[in-house]
């Protein structure tokens, strides 16, 4: 099913639901944990939150769906200082992320997430130089960026196995992994195949999974930096699309000159 809707107004909404599921997870642990931390199943705002998330993530599968956009790079991704901002806030937040995990452990998985991590600050900045010039980034700026954040989710998901209570990390995996969708599909518009409507959705689902995340998240600044990054680095819609000229009958007269 294919909803008609404006992408300006869908983008702009979802930022507002997030700031929504963010206050319904500070209220949810504010008032509903005990003093060992532990949450109650049938708490009204958690109950609210999943349900917000769930309506959300839904809505935006299907407005989604009608959305399309031009072809050529250069109209999906033109000059944009904006876009070109956000990738250098989240080079920043890699940075400072790879940086602060230097403290935390020091095994082997951990020290190349950290490298890693670098690699992909630095990849950022480039994407946001070419976002400043208009030029197509190169295909493992991107590529690098979806594999950080498919080994970091790897590398949290064996802490946090151990933990019972599922409210405590499970925005945070789906932002990361919302976030690594996100990445390919930028690394696919790279490789001249990416959807636009594949994007918009994983972007948008991004900031919105970002927003709850970032409560009490050891991550918050990675989740913050990158939802940024994904909110500001969506395509531009407005690109002139190519038109097929309708096929002719064979049983059809060409048109005769007046």
């Amino acid at each position: 099913m294919k909803l008609s809707v404006n992408p300006t107004q869908l983008k702009y909404a979802v930022p507002s639901a997030g700031a929504l599921a963010l206050l319904l997870r500070a209220v949810l642990y504010l008032t509903g944990a005990d003093g060992k931390g532990l949450l109650p199943s049938g708490h009204w705002a958690g109950i609210a939150l999943w349900i917000l998330s769930l309506a959300v993530l839904a809505g935006l599968f299907v407005c989604t769906r009608s959305i399309h956009g031009s072809r050529r790079y250069q109209d999906s991704f033109p000059v944009s200082w904006v876009s070109a901002a956000g990738a250098f806030l989240a080079a920043l937040g890699l940075a400072v992320t790879a940086v602060s995990d230097a403290g935390i452990s020091t095994g082997i998985a951990e020290l190349a997430v950290r490298i890693l991590g670098f690699a992909a600050a630095a990849a950022l900045v480039a994407v946001g130089l070419c976002r400043m010039t208009g030029a197509k980034p190169p295909f493992p700026c991107h590529a690098a960026l979806c594999v950080y954040f498919a080994l970091r989710m790897v590398y949290q998901y064996r802490r946090w196995s151990s933990d019972p209570q599922l409210q405590d990390y499970c925005f945070t995996l789906f932002a990361l992994m919302a976030l690594m969708l996100s990445a390919y599909q930028q690394a696919a518009f790279d490789a001249g195949i990416g959807s636009h409507r594949a994007l918009w959705f994983l972007s948008l689902a991004a900031v919105f999974l970002c927003c709850p995340a970032i409560y009490g998240s050891r991550d918050w600044v990675l989740l913050l930096t990158c939802g940024v990054w994904a909110f500001t680095n969506l395509t531009v819609l407005s690109g002139k699309t190519r038109r097929r000229r309708p096929a002719m009958k064979l049983d059809e007269e060409p048109p005769r000159d007046a």
